[in-house]
């Protein structure tokens, strides 16, 4: 950009001129002065016009002598500004450049109405001449000035200021202005010769400083107000609040950080921000509705060297090992757009969640059946350490305590005793197995929640169960022959006893209410029998009125086959989410026992489905429960009928069909027993807990991988 000679007065003009869609414009501007302009101080005579072209922003830039240099001839005048734009109306105007303004935006000082003609700079008439002030020692004489004007005594130790003259005279007296024995005699308490700094006046040294307090910057509403970041004349940065109204309900004066060219043009809005709803926009001062944050362009996030820590609220998204995650209140970290070997549909568990999210005022469930990999095997204690039992505690302390829920028969020493000696010793100790005395066998049918049900015909053979809730449910099969009566006691209370019907089979519910939320002891005891007449018990659940209930009724040796009756009479699978014993989410999670047995992908499939029917259409089910089907790790189960990968193909089929959930934890551990041991997750049939090289069954730390990996879907 040509320069005026420094000996000249001059201003720097910017501008920019956009489409209405912000395209630039092209042209030129043309700056017209006088024909001639004579500016003897500095020797120098200019003639003609400055025309400057319109860059590829539709910008320019241009230095023009200030049309107020009293040291010019004329020295009070006015440019001619001439737009030629191409593909544009252009325009003819006046301005008038002062010298006090050194850099100025066309913008600011153009016409801004086109129907109001040019805006152009009239001369008036010659005013009356101004008033002068005269200064000297001793009064003025009348022969000095004219009406209007003033004079200063100089006298030292007596100056006085005369005036206004009027009527050819001076007034006799003067306002007396001080001035001690002569002048001034210190300025800010300085004294001698004085030189003041930026500090003495409150001003910002040129070099900078370093303050404490508040700087105020105040401006009218609808105004620009900022602070320019400048090379020369040049900006680079602008901080600022805008010029938008303030209309009302905290809009208006929004802030703004935006970059410029090299030319000093603008060139884009790096930060913006809503002051009404304290909204940011990055990259553009473009806002997305309900966001609090948007972001105009693509976004980065480096890798973190750590895990973070979980978040109080919400989730923390961060990129590990150029993977995207989230980091979730129960301290569980997930995969965003999930781990190889999970799908999630849109939108799914919406059921699940409109009661998960009020569970401070009702209860939510879930049921989970399956085999032993479900059950808790080989955990510490199958209750708290296996999978279920896990997330059972996260959404409990997240959601609320819903109460201990459902505990099987199963978990017993009549069934534990033959196989898993060692887990059954572990387990009593951990207080995770149900206490009995007398002869209890094993029931022949899969009825009942957990399809599980132990039978006596021993006069007064017990049972004991622990159940934690403000409600006790003690589950019986009644029917097929005559039953005795079953006697039950409730933390020592007095007995009572229930009549167990004959006829139809049946599961009885036996509830009882009332009760504080502590953890209760049940014993159930077989009322007088004989011979062949049996007390069968399903299990007992405990319930509060609020909460999450997690209901485990997996059970070990279960296939698919053990649900996929779905007839009400068959007192199986509408007691297992199904109608008869709801849940508003059901794991479904069978299919290790199935590939021992070389149960065919299209057999477990169908298997599936109808434990589905149960669920979603049986009875009066209308489909409000969500599924989610979830394939346990095959460790080396089965290494001779290699049926499990049709299984994976089928229960993704099946998620796609009932709009379920599907998780493969085979596919998550990499389909290698050998990972998984590396990893310590599988378990041991000694019942610890502890590492060890099980087929199968996984450790304490298995099931928390496979809590990890559900309880985000569960949670989200």
């Amino acid at each position: 950009m040509p320069e005026v000679p420094i000996s000249i007065p001059s201003v720097v003009l910017t501008g920019r001129y956009i489409r209405p869609d912000g395209t630039p414009l092209t042209g030129t501007l043309t700056f017209e002065p006088p024909a001639h302009l004579t500016i003897p101080d500095a020797d120098i005579i200019t003639a003609g016009a400055a025309t400057v072209e319109l860059d590829s922003t539709g910008a320019f830039s241009v230095s023009l002598i200030a049309t107020d240099n009293a040291a010019t001839q004329p020295s009070d005048w006015a440019y001619t500004v001439v737009e030629r734009l191409q593909h544009a109306d252009g325009r003819t105007f006046h301005i008038k450049l002062p010298a006090s303004t050194p850099v100025v935006d066309l913008a600011d000082i153009a016409p801004t109405n086109p129907d109001g003609g040019d805006y152009v700079v009239v001369a008036g008439p010659p005013g009356a001449p101004g008033s002068k002030i005269y200064a000297g020692a001793g009064a003025p004489s009348n022969t000095l000035g004219i009406d209007g004007d003033y004079y200063v005594d100089t006298t030292v130790g007596a100056v006085q200021f005369f005036g206004p003259k009027a009527s050819g005279a001076w007034p006799t007296t003067g306002v007396a202005l001080g001035g001690g024995a002569g002048g001034v005699t210190s300025v800010n308490t300085k004294t001698g010769a004085v030189t003041l700094s930026a500090a003495d006046v409150g001003a910002l040294p040129a070099d900078g400083t370093v303050a404490t307090g508040n700087l105020f910057l105040v401006g009218a509403a609808g105004t620009y107000r900022g602070f320019n970041f400048q090379s020369g004349a040049n900006k680079r940065w602008v901080f600022q609040v805008d010029n938008a109204a303030e209309s009302g309900a905290d809009a208006g004066s929004n802030f703004d950080l935006s970059a410029w060219t090299d030319a000093g043009a603008w060139k884009s809005t790096v930060l913006a921000g809503k002051r009404n709803t304290g909204d940011l926009a990055v990259g553009a001062n473009q806002f997305t509705a309900g966001a609090k944050l948007t972001v105009n362009g693509p976004t980065a996030l480096r890798n973190a060297s750590a895990t973070p820590v979980a978040p109080d609220a919400g989730v923390t998204l961060f990129a590990q090992g150029d993977v995207l995650k989230q980091r979730k209140p129960n301290g569980s970290t997930s995969v965003i757009g999930g781990e190889p070997g999970i799908y999630v549909p849109s939108n799914w568990g919406s059921f699940w969640r409109a009661k998960r999210d009020t569970a401070g005022t009702g209860r939510a469930t879930i049921a989970v059946v399956g085999g032993s990999a479900s059950q808790g095997f080989y955990a510490s204690n199958p209750i708290t350490k296996s999978w279920p039992g896990v997330i059972r505690t996260a959404l409990q302390a997240q959601y609320g305590d819903g109460g201990s829920g459902f505990m099987t028969s199963s978990l017993s020493s009549t069934i534990l005793s033959s196989g898993d000696a060692a887990a059954l010793a572990a387990w009593q100790s951990a207080g995770a197995i149900i206490g009995q005395t007398g002869t209890w066998l094993q029931g022949g049918s899969k009825f009942g929640p957990g399809i599980n049900y132990l039978y006596t015909d021993t006069t007064g053979g017990t049972l004991t169960f622990k159940a934690r809730g403000t409600t006790v449910k003690l589950y019986t099969v009644v029917g097929s022959g005559t039953r005795p009566n079953m006697k039950y006691s409730i933390d020592g209370a007095a007995t009572q006893t229930v009549a167990q019907p004959s006829g139809t089979a049946a599961i009885q519910v036996t509830t009882v209410t009332g009760l504080s939320a502590a953890e209760h002891t049940i014993v159930i005891t077989c009322d007088t029998t004989s011979t062949g007449n049996y007390l069968s018990v399903v299990g007992v659940e405990g319930l509060n009125a609020t909460g999450v209930v997690v209901n485990n009724l997996a059970l070990a040796g279960a296939s698919s086959a053990s649900y996929a009756n779905n007839l009400q009479s068959a007192l199986n699978s509408t007691w297992n989410g199904g109608v008869d014993y709801p849940a508003d989410l059901v794991i479904f999670t069978a299919g290790p026992n199935d590939a021992t047995a070389n149960t065919t992908g299209d057999a477990w499939a169908a298997n599936v489905a109808k434990f589905l029917k149960a669920v979603r259409d049986t009875s009066t089910a209308t489909g409000t429960t969500d599924v989610m089907i979830m394939l346990p790790h095959l460790g080396v189960h089965d290494v001779t009928n290699f049926k499990y990968q049709d299984y994976a193909l089928r229960g993704r089929a099946l998620a796609e069909v009932y709009g379920a959930a599907f998780v493969n934890m085979w596919a998550l551990g990499r389909n290698s027993w050998e990972y998984w041991r590396t990893l310590g997750y599988w378990g041991t049939s000694a019942g610890t807990g502890a590492a060890g090289t099980d087929a199968v069954h996984m450790s304490d730390a298995g099931f928390q991988f496979m809590a990890n990996q559900i309880l985000p879907l569960l949670t989200s």
